[in-house]
């Protein structure tokens, strides 16, 4: 026979289990570095506090506006401004909790990229790059923006909001090594941000496979009529390559700066690694930094991705130009 007493404990020990590996879920996700802190965070507890915070926002970097449509627009010190909506946990990939993105690569392109030149955006998504592009380069400059999703609406929106519409110029397609239809994998939960033409298992997430048009770099700058391409940034989750190869002529031609991520997380899904993409661009003549960012920004000579720390690189012919505007670290 069974003491009541101990009956009790018994019964009471899964709900007890339960609590507890809930609080311990939720500790794991809202800790910063957590799953829900970088990507879920609660936009509409969020929402509902924005009001309150708004005069701790403006020591973040940016401020914010909200219209009477009940729209949000964030404001950057710099004067570039996006729309904002809270309750998606997707929109503009965490930055109003951070306060920035990616600021050491956007200091990069504002050094190299000059009033008048010509510049890819190519995996533009929102329009961070894009409008900071647009900012650069002047009413003289254009900016060709390459975004396959239907993320397009926003990034034109925010196109528009900033008043670059006559210097952006807007491409719902992808880019790869070839002419054709591509198959896209959008993950349901991390959204447009993640999304890339090979499915990346290790998300372990579901996903939306969409039928995108793609074409090379080669074909839409001779469809164009493209005389100079200054700079170029790529950002598209492992098709980097792919889409480098698409463009033999123009990296031969107009020899732009590339700023671009690599991660051989995502590179494994293209069969190749991430000192195949170094080798490819040695032959026209490149030479690859790391973007480092700790208390200063270093770039420092890539000579084997084993001894790389980041996921963000430029790459140019001539590594006087990034001489006179950054430290570089041999």
């Amino acid at each position: 026979m069974i003491p009541k007493k101990i009956k009790l404990i018994v019964r009471k020990l899964p709900p007890v289990y339960f609590l507890l590996s809930l609080l311990r879920r939720l500790f794991c996700a809202f800790r910063p570095g957590g799953e829900y802190w970088k990507y879920e965070f609660n936009s509409l507890v969020i929402s509902f506090f924005l009001k309150k915070i708004q005069l701790f926002i403006s020591n973040k970097g940016y401020n914010l506006e909200i219209l009477r449509n009940n729209k949000f627009i964030i404001i950057l010190d710099n004067g570039i401004r996006f729309y904002w909506n809270p309750f998606d946990h997707t929109d503009l990939i965490g930055m109003p909790l951070r306060g920035d993105y990616e600021p050491e690569c956007v200091i990069i392109a504002k050094e190299l990229i000059k009033e008048g030149d010509i510049v890819f955006d190519i995996g533009a998504n929102f329009g961070w790059y894009s409008c900071h592009f647009s900012k650069f380069v002047g009413g003289s400059g254009r900016v060709h923006i390459f975004e396959p999703t239907d993320i397009m609406i926003r990034l034109e929106e925010n196109i528009q909001l900033n008043r670059f519409q006559d210097i952006g110029i807007l491409n719902n397609i992808a880019l790869s090594d070839k002419d054709c239809d591509e198959s896209l994998f959008v993950p349901h939960k991390l959204g447009t941000p993640f999304a890339s033409l090979r499915q990346h298992t290790s998300y372990r997430l579901p996903h939306e496979k969409i039928n995108v048009p793609a074409i090379k770099i080669d074909t839409y700058v001779k469809a164009k009529e493209i005389t100079k391409i200054n700079f170029m940034k790529i950002d598209i989750e492992g098709a980097e390559l792919p889409v480098l190869k698409g463009a033999t002529h123009t990296l031969s031609s107009f020899s732009p700066i590339i700023m671009f991520e690599l991660q051989e997380a995502h590179t494994k899904y293209f069969n190749y690694l991430p000192i195949d993409l170094m080798q490819f661009l040695n032959k026209f003549g490149y030479l690859i930094f790391e973007i480092r960012f700790l208390n200063e920004l270093i770039l420092k000579k890539v000579t084997d991705f084993n001894d790389v720390s980041s996921y963000n690189f430029v790459a140019c012919k001539n590594p006087d130009i990034l001489l006179k505007a950054f430290k570089k670290d041999e």
